[in-house]
């Protein structure tokens, strides 16, 4: 089961882990029907974003702290998507510390949580 911007989950992930995408600005039904493929046993999470105007996500398979497990679990996954690619969980969480439209409250006391500078 896809989860869907669970921040709870991006900010608890280490900024020096990986994880694997495997779908890139894709519509929330085609992300959903493509995380139902995968039978992982890590999260599968997707994170929106806007492009073009239109709400799109990146679908994002696991953390792992390194690159040997990053290989380890591709194989897996290689046969079912045709554009992986492996992202430094630091970079999207930095992401969201920039996006600041449309969040929940709880998503906003996350980001603020995370993001602000520290005195």
């Amino acid at each position: 089961m896809v989860r869907f911007d669970d921040l709870a989950w991006l900010y608890g992930q280490s900024p020096d882990a990986f994880t694997i995408e495997v779908l890139r600005e894709a519509s929330g039904p085609s992300v959903s029907d493509a995380g139902a493929r995968i039978v992982p046993d890590r999260p599968i999470h997707a994170f929106s974003s806007r492009a073009g105007g239109a709400l799109v996500y990146n679908l994002m398979v696991g953390s792992y702290r390194d690159l040997v497990e990053v290989k380890q679990a591709l194989g897996d996954l290689q046969a079912q998507f045709d554009a992986i690619r492996i992202r430094r969980l630091g970079a999207v969480q930095q992401q969201w510390c920039g996006r600041l439209d449309n969040l929940t409250p709880e998503q906003l006391l996350l980001v603020v949580d995370k993001c602000a500078p520290r005195e």
